[in-house]
């Protein structure tokens, strides 16, 4: 799947070049501020869609992460 929008906007999730943290943003139940910051509070309640939260989980399950409750654990 490629991104459609955000800093990594134009890339396939399987990127190499997209870090594991933010992959495991985009499939994450809740969300931080972290990679997405604006000055409008109206864009403050945007989600990521679901099929791109799919397709998240599926990347960050390959790269081995593991979700537990809210939090990703990577499989070391």
């Amino acid at each position: 799947m490629v991104l459609t929008f955000g800093i990594h906007k134009g890339k396939k999730l399987s990127d190499p070049d997209i870090p594991d943290r933010y992959i495991c943003w985009l499939a994450k139940p809740k969300y931080s501020g972290m990679f997405y910051r604006s000055l409008h509070v109206t864009d403050l309640k945007w989600r990521v869609p679901w099929p791109v939260k799919e397709a998240a989980r599926v990347e960050a399950e390959r790269r081995g992460w593991t979700l537990s409750g809210e939090t990703w654990a990577h499989d070391r």
